[in-house]
């Protein structure tokens, strides 16, 4: 039940994204913050921003990835929140972009899976 409100609640994220018009999305001027990896390893995090990067390229076209950030506090509260078990399976990235208008969205939940060692990001908030 858990995976299925994971999955509906990452299909209503394509939709904010998918306004974005334009080339594919930019991720060329992204910083990347982790303040607390927690249980993570940092390399473990890096790995799920870069698929979130990738994500990011292929689906948002016309828009400008600013920041990613991580910090396994707020990362574990949210996915209590959201009835999702912090069990190191999933992860809760903040992100700051600018949309296909320029407008910056600031600090938008992105949620990562990871099945093995691979992250995924299916959609974006």
């Amino acid at each position: 039940m858990k995976r299925i409100i994971a999955v509906l609640l990452l299909a209503l994220a394509m939709l904010s994204l998918a306004g974005c018009g334009g080339d594919r999305g930019d991720t060329g001027r992204v910083r990347l913050e982790i303040q607390d990896a927690g249980d993570f390893e940092k390399s473990d995090v890096r790995a799920a921003m870069n698929a979130a990067m990738q994500t990011f390229r292929r689906t948002a076209d016309g828009c400008a990835l600013l920041r990613l950030r991580f910090d396994a506090g707020y990362s574990d509260a949210w996915l209590t929140a959201n009835d999702l078990e912090p069990d190191g399976a999933m992860l809760v990235l903040l992100a700051n972009y600018l949309d296909e208008n320029g407008n910056e969205r600031s600090n938008q939940p992105w949620v990562l899976t990871r099945t093995g060692e691979k992250w995924s990001a299916d959609a974006l908030f």
